[in-house]
């Protein structure tokens, strides 16, 4: 599916705006659903026990390890220092983590649910720090093309 959307991507058709606006939306409310989904497996007096653990493990991924991962794959493309930057502030924001955390509560389910309650709370920390705050680093590392919408060269 990955493949057909980009190969989608790159043909021009007609109504294809409507059809990008169509997917997005649709994207956009099953993002939503699966992390509502999500939020009803946890206990949120359990999850705040794990509440430190979580919040030194955003920390360390945020400010250490992302930025080392990021630069060591990233380098040999010849991306400037921004560009580096800015990936490695964009961070894990997403649902994908916590399915996979469910995985674990599958197999061991005491275990299980101290990864999956501190997966959601790192999550949850990425989209409120990193996710908020991702347009303003974008301006400061000087990052957004006003020209780039992917919208803009749609017809």
């Amino acid at each position: 599916m990955y493949l057909l959307g980009v190969l989608l991507g790159n043909i021009h058709f007609n109504k294809k705006s409507e059809i990008v606006s169509f997917f997005n939306g649709l994207t956009s409310i099953m993002q939503i659903l699966i992390f509502f989904l999500l939020g009803l497996l946890v206990n949120p007096l359990e999850a705040l026990k794990y509440a430190i653990p979580a919040i030194l493990i955003m920390t360390v991924m945020t400010l250490i390890i992302r930025p080392l991962v990021v630069y060591s794959l990233v380098s040999p493309m010849k991306s400037s220092r921004g560009q580096k930057l800015l990936v490695s502030w964009a961070g894990l924001r997403g649902a994908a983590s916590v399915v996979f955390a469910i995985l674990v509560v599958v197999a061991n389910k005491e275990r299980g649910m101290v990864v999956f309650n501190i997966a959601f709370i790192v999550v949850l920390l990425s989209i409120a720090i990193q996710g908020s705050l991702l347009p303003y680093f974008s301006k400061k590392l000087n990052m957004i093309d006003e020209d780039g919408d992917v919208l803009n060269n749609i017809q």
